[in-house]
């Protein structure tokens, strides 16, 4: 089995043991959106809670950052679903690729705003 049809199987088992009562794909599909939905609502809290804490220029450079990772996850996710497209899959494979980046995302920016006094490369006010 190629590596990328044993990441899709284990994919769907995942996605199939962890919502016993989706029995469709489009079922799957729409569990994968909510999880977007709910990772991308900690994300904008997030962001709007440091963008509070910056100096304009800083809250300036800072949107444009959070622009230009959002272009990177999409266009990341775009590629990991190259396999599926055409299938009924690949809607929940690139949704799942947004959520799984957009979760590490809003744990990357947490862990920044919580870094010790004096480390120059966190968040601070």
């Amino acid at each position: 089995m190629s590596r990328v049809a044993a990441f899709l199987a284990a994919l769907v088992l995942s996605a199939i043991s962890q919502t016993a009562a989706a029995q469709t794909q489009l079922e799957l599909n729409q569990q994968a959106t909510r999880k977007l939905a709910l990772a991308n609502n900690d994300l904008h809290e997030l962001q709007d809670k440091i963008a509070a804490r910056l100096t304009p220029p800083s809250a300036a450079s800072f949107a444009m950052v959070q622009r230009a990772w959002a272009t990177y996850r999409d266009a990341q996710c775009t590629f990991e679903g190259m396999d599926t497209v055409g299938g009924s899959i690949h809607g929940m494979v690139v949704t799942d690729c947004k959520t799984r980046l957009t979760l590490q995302r809003v744990k990357d920016l947490d862990a920044q705003t919580k870094c010790p006094e004096g480390n120059l490369a966190c968040i601070h006010r």
